[in-house]
């Protein structure tokens, strides 16, 4: 299955060539506190863009930003255009409608309902005009990801952390998204289900999905990357392939541990 929406942008699409996705001069402030501080980038499509850093520099931010998550004295300013559409400030469900998902940091499962709850919520504002579609599209991540339609009717709460990583990437698809932005999909899993999870990124991103991921394994992250940015404090302070970066000594010595 490819994971490609075809409502309500395509005529976007006729009208705008890549980037899919531009940030231009973003700049946040919870409070007095700067987050970001002027952060452009760009997402083509069909790629997988990384943007690494230390905890704190604003990778989170960045996401939620782009997501429209709103927090509280939560301040922005500068753009985010979605196919040359400034969607900076729209609400979190109208942006899904336009074809952007967020697997957020920590996953955010909801633990009390059953696995496949959690899926179907995930296609929620496609209910009116796609129903006939989410149900192949269920037994689409059931055929992708087989643990889960194992426990499809066990509580969400029960699974393991990587099936819960899974769980949280297969409710993203669900809505069938343009672009899919991860953040940190490797937090607090073993060493194996990070190499497993990253096996998935590389097949979505084989299959056409493109892929925002911001990620503290950074070697890792790296290598899969077609480009990749540094952010410092709110800044990008690097850019490039994910090749030329893994071989750059600043990130070496800053992120890779040479």
């Amino acid at each position: 299955m490819t994971y490609t929406q075809e409502w309500p942008i395509e005529t976007m699409q006729e009208q705008y060539e890549p980037p899919l996705l531009e940030i231009v001069d973003l700049r946040v402030w919870y409070g007095a506190a700067t987050a970001l501080k002027g952060v452009d980038f760009i997402v083509e499509r069909g790629e997988v863009v990384v943007i690494i850093g230390s905890n704190g520099a604003g990778q989170t931010t960045i996401m939620k930003t782009i997501s429209g998550v709103v927090e509280l004295r939560k301040t922005v300013e500068g753009q985010v255009l979605f196919y040359g559409t400034d969607i900076a400030g729209q609400q979190t469900h109208k942006i899904q409608q336009l074809g952007i998902s967020h697997v957020p940091e920590g996953r955010r499962i909801f633990p009390e309902s059953t696995v496949e709850e959690n899926l179907m919520l995930g296609a929620y504002t496609r209910f009116k005009r796609e129903r006939g579609a989410i149900a192949g599209d269920l037994d689409a991540i059931f055929d992708r990801f087989p643990v889960l339609g194992e426990r499809r009717k066990r509580p969400a709460g029960y699974l393991s952390g990587g099936e819960q990583q899974m769980l949280a990437i297969g409710r993203a698809l669900m809505s069938r998204p343009f672009l899919l932005l991860l953040d940190e999909p490797s937090l607090g899993l073993a060493p194996l289900i990070v190499a497993d999870v990253f096996e998935i990124i590389k097949e979505l991103a084989a299959g056409g999905t493109t892929i925002l991921l911001v990620e503290q394994m950074a070697n890792m992250a790296l290598e899969i990357a077609d480009r990749a940015y540094v952010l410092e404090t709110g800044e990008i302070t690097l850019e490039g392939t994910g090749a030329q970066l893994l071989e750059d000594p600043r990130v070496k010595e800053a992120y890779l541990g040479a």
